[in-house]
Order: structure tokens, then C-alpha cells, then sequence
């Protein structure tokens, strides 16, 4: 995905007014030591070779990664409650397209449109072929004129991501069209689709609370785990 010029230079300025070395990029953990009994009590190893000790962590790894490595990423490995809240907790699929056009097709302010399908059109009889059926809507972009983001959620945003702009840019013209009974709607100049679901650092989008979720699970999920009497790793982010 593209990063927008204006949020490049944001986290540069950022990085700028911090301590050098505070923030560190290209440095995938691989492994969290949190009940070592000599030194350090918490050690933290990269891929790239780097470690780095620590007092106290606070681990903001996204719920859909933990998922996946929460079982292995440990040492010693967490306790059964913590893994089978990480477990029980849903993650969900929901992404944005944004779609930039060189002038707005739309009355600025009056540019949401969303998407009411029938019942029986409603039903997507294959994701491959019709995922843009979870498409729910398009909105305006907030200090953003030219640009609609359309949402869209479950397996077929997943799908979404595995395919080209061209393909989405016309799809979502298409469905623009039908429902404002507009064939002259331009395309987009420009498309940004998020990939949450396959990016291998969020595997998802943000924890719910599901329906046989254990009412306790997200806060089973934010205790932190002890060591020698201790809080040693606390747990944050979205999730919890």
C-alpha cells in the first residue's frame, strides 16, 4: 500500500522530536523472555540478530498476530487462561478503499452513499465472484475533497486485497453507478486499497465482542503476566 505524502512526513516529524534510537524499524520480535531469574527480567530478540533487556514491556502486538505466534512467541509460554482468551476473542476482517478522483462527482457534504441491497441480492453465492456485495457503503474523507472510502468487511474484504487496482477501481464504479442510476460517473484517478487481513504484522483489524465470546475473555486478555511477585509484561493495543 502507498503511503500518502503528508503521512510520511508526519512519522518523520515524529521520529525527529524523539531520542535517537527510540524507534526502531526492521526489527520483527521473535521471541519475548519475560520470567528470567538472573539479569534483565524481560529480553526481547529480532530477527535481524538485535535483543534488547528491559524491566517492564508493554506488548501491543495486534490480537490477530498473537492468534498465530502467541503459543510460540513466549518464553516460558503464557499461561493456558491468556492463551485461550487470545483464543476466544474474536478478530475481525474490515478494510477501506480509498478512491481519489480529480474533481468530486458528488456535493461536497453530500457525498455518502449507502449501499441497501435487497434480500435476495444481498446473498453472495461466491466470494470470488461477488465480493463486492459486502461493500456498505461510500463516504467522504474528512479534509479530503476529492477522495470516497468505501467499506468493506468478512472474507470478502480478504479477498479484496489480493486484487489489482483496476479491477477494484472499476468494480466500485460500477456499483456507484448502479445504485445513483448515474452510467456517467468517472472513474477514479487513484485507488489505495488497506490489506489488515493478509499483512503479516495485523493478520485482521480490530477485536469484538462476539456472541460465544466468555464475557471476561478481553479481561483475561489485558492482565499482565508476573514474574518473582512482578508485573513484568503488560498487555495494550486495541483489543484490550
Amino acid at each position: 500500500m502507498k503511503v500518502p505524502t503528508g503521512m510520511t512526513s508526519l512519522l518523520e516529524g515524529i521520529r525527529q522530536r524523539l531520542p535517537p534510537g527510540v524507534i526502531r524499524l526492521n526489527h520483527e520480535v521473535t521471541s519475548i523472555m519475560w520470567g528470567q531469574d538472573g539479569g534483565s527480567p524481560v529480553t526481547i530478540k529480532c530477527q535481524n540478530g538485535g535483543s534488547f533487556s528491559c524491566d517492564f514491556l508493554i506488548c501491543t502486538i495486534p490480537l490477530g498476530v498473537l492468534k498465530i505466534k502467541g503459543h510460540d512467541l513466549f518464553i516460558p509460554p503464557l499461561p493456558d487462561d491468556k492463551l485461550d482468551a487470545i483464543k476466544d476473542v474474536p478478530f475481525g476482517k474490515v478494510d477501506k478503499i480509498f478512491m481519489h478522483y480529480e474533481k468530486p462527482f458528488w456535493t461536497p457534504g453530500h457525498g455518502g452513499i449507502k449501499l441497501a441491497w435487497d434480500n435476495d441480492s444481498i446473498k453472495v453465492s461466491s466470494v470470488e465472484k461477488e465480493w463486492y456485495k459486502k461493500i456498505f457503503a461510500f463516504d467522504e474523507v474528512l479534509n479530503n475533497p476529492t477522495v470516497l472510502v468505501a467499506w468493506i468487511s468478512g472474507d470478502e474484504a480478504e479477498y479484496m486485497e489480493t486484487l489489482p487496482e483496476s479491477v477494484i477501481m472499476e468494480t466500485c464504479t460500477q456499483i456507484i453507478r448502479k445504485f445513483l442510476k448515474n452510467p456517467s460517473i468517472p472513474l477514479p484517478s487513484d485507488v489505495i486499497q488497506t490489506k489488515w487481513c493478509t499483512n503479516p504484522h495485523s493478520m485482521g483489524s480490530y477485536g469484538y465482542q462476539g456472541n460465544k465470546s466468555q464475557i471476561d475473555a478481553r479481561k483475561t486478555l489485558c492482565e499482565p503476566l508476573y514474574h518473582k511477585g512482578a508485573p513484568r509484561v503488560f498487555f495494550a493495543g486495541e483489543a484490550s
